[in-house]
């Protein structure tokens, strides 16, 4: 087979950078699966030269970490590849005010600005002293807002396609003076006419059928410097993966580009609103995604997975469980909105069958703690199984206690007050399990985050378990929150069924966050 770029992209720009001795261990275990490159998707969490507040508060790397870090790969036959963003993607960085005059809107920089590309050649300066490879990807993705700002203010109304072009190629040519092979992503640029001399990047994450999928990769063939292949294992969603639905759409996208002679792929772990999945809770559809490129299968490697990561294949699988509370789950996340939504206002409350989901969650925590002697990755298992633990009571608690609070069941609702201690201390115990997992792979800052979730969740469990008391016990004439009534969520068709909510802030409240 011909050799090609098998890369594995990590998302470090979502609150969670890996620190350095987890992202060694990383790579030892990619390059053993075959893969031969990595990609640090780093938004502005890398240092750069002048600019203060690039990564300030983030655990931007230094250049000495990603100094030692791309030593290391390269020993492991590993290219560390940059990936940054250059347009879109930087709402964190651009929150100072030190960079309005590079500003746009939203998450944009300023196109057409001199101050915006002298800023774009510092951090592509800055990337070519501290990385060995000579190929840096220029993010440029979901830019929905350039052009919609300042520059509007200041020039009316262009092309989106126009101005993304121009820019496009404008960075490009920074990229190629300080010795670069341009890569980009390509959801916009496949519907503009770019020419970067450098490659271009089909990213899918969730087609299933290959037709659909092989309509959209043949729309970027004969781009100029050639076509790569970006699929996603499903680390976006809350605390579980996803490895067999992700699994199994690469498996459909890999016999498609091997169709059409795409020969460099890669396969991509996102952290969105938060980074709560840990990385390296992906290492089954890793593997599977690159026996797959090689044609080879699975089923007959799993003793070779175990061999490198010292856990067996199908025990790894069931971090996936905990998403499973029904039928055809593929990337409904009920592990994160059964979590984090408000024990009494319960806005996803009319998707959960309470007959299935707390036996559900109970047996999977049961699957889990049976892994747990699982040696270095004991720790993702103890924390999984926990969280189950959780969602045995969360899920179905507030829905008891409504029911109870309307048919002015005072002796129901004191019962209750046991189960809202017992939720307590199950969340204690997540949390502090999930806090040694946080430290174990990534740097502390981030877990702040963490920190105000989960504290404000403990919080407000506390206080709903005191207003339940004061009612019961006759010190307030009514909860105000159990007065609201409850609606269907989405629509009918999925009252008792899982649902798609990535958003801390649509989950936990109805209210500005």
């Amino acid at each position: 087979m011909k050799k090609g770029t098998y890369c594995v992209m990590i998302d470090c720009s979502r609150n969670g950078v890996m620190n350095v001795g987890a992202l060694k261990r990383f790579i030892k275990i990619i390059a053993d699966m075959g893969y031969n490159a990595l990609m640090l998707y780093t938004e502005d969490v890398y240092e750069v030269e002048g600019e203060e507040y690039f990564g300030l508060f983030r655990g931007r790397y230094t250049s000495e970490e990603i100094a030692e870090i791309d030593d290391f790969a390269a020993a492991c036959g590993v290219e560390l590849i940059p990936c940054i963003q250059t347009l879109a993607h930087l709402d964190t960085l651009l929150r100072w005010h030190a960079y309005e005059d590079v500003r746009d809107c939203d998450d944009c920089l300023l196109v057409d600005e001199d101050k915006t590309y002298g800023l774009i050649e510092r951090m592509i300066c800055s990337v070519s002293k501290h990385f060995k490879s000579k190929r840096l990807h220029l993010g440029l993705d979901e830019a929905y807002s350039v052009g919609k700002g300042k520059y509007f203010e200041r020039h009316g109304q262009e092309k989106q396609e126009e101005l993304f072009a121009r820019h496009c190629e404008k960075v490009a040519q920074i990229a190629q003076k300080h010795g670069f092979l341009p890569i980009i992503w390509g959801d916009i640029a496949v519907n503009c006419d770019v020419n970067i001399n450098g490659c271009t990047v089909c990213w899918d994450y969730y087609t299933e059928d290959a037709v659909t999928f092989e309509e959209k990769l043949l729309r970027y063939k004969g781009k100029d410097g050639g076509v790569w292949y970006a699929g996603g294992i499903i680390t976006w969603l809350g605390y579980a993966p996803y490895n067999r639905f992700s699994s199994g759409v690469i498996d459909t996208h890999v016999s498609v580009c091997k169709k059409h002679g795409v020969d460099n792929f890669i396969v991509t772990l996102w952290g969105d609103d938060g980074k709560e999945c840990s990385y390296f809770s992906a290492l089954p559809a890793l593997f599977s995604a690159i026996k797959s490129w090689k044609g080879e299968v699975v089923e007959e490697c799993k003793p070779e997975f175990e061999s490198i990561t010292g856990v067996a294949y199908d025990d790894m699988l069931l971090l996936d469980c905990v998403n499973d509370v029904g039928e055809d789950i593929k990337w409904q996340n009920p592990n994160k909105y059964l979590l984090y939504q408000d024990v009494l206002l319960g806005i996803y409350d009319s998707t959960v069958d309470k007959s299935i989901y707390p036996r559900q969650f109970a047996q999977t925590a049961q699957m889990l703690d049976s892994c747990v002697k699982n040696g270095v990755f004991s720790y993702l298992f103890e924390a999984a199984s926990a969280l189950c633990r959780v969602l045995e009571i969360k899920s179905v608690i507030g829905i008891k206690t409504r029911e109870a609070y309307r048919k002015g069941s005072r002796d129901e609702l004191k019962r209750f007050l046991v189960e809202y201690g017992e939720l307590k201390k199950r969340i204690e115990k997540f949390y502090c399990l999930f806090k040694s997992l946080w430290y174990n792979e990534n740097k502390g800052v981030g877990f702040e985050v963490i920190d105000i979730r989960l504290g404000g969740l403990l919080a407000r469990v506390s206080h709903a378990s005191e207003l339940i008391s004061d009612f019961v016990e006759g010190k307030i004439a009514k909860v105000d929150e159990l007065e609201e009534k409850s609606a269907v969520y989405y629509s009918s068709e999925f009252i008792g069924k899982a649902v798609y909510a990535p958003k801390y802030r649509d989950i936990v409240t109805a209210n500005r966050l």
